[in-house]
């Protein structure tokens, strides 16, 4: 890899970053879609007992 290594690893760093920023934005938006749900569920509810 002599010439290339600085090619090699940045790319493979750049790689992980974008891997590492989807799951987060992944995890994150799957929370936020529960969260919602569930608010969802309790104003259902609540407006059934009343």
């Amino acid at each position: 890899m002599a010439n290339y290594a600085l090619y090699v690893w940045s790319s493979v760093g750049i790689a992980v970053l974008v891997l590492l920023w989807n799951w987060a934005a992944a995890t994150l938006a799957h929370r936020r879609a529960l969260q919602g749900a569930l608010a969802m569920m309790q104003a259902e509810e609540n407006d059934a007992l009343q």
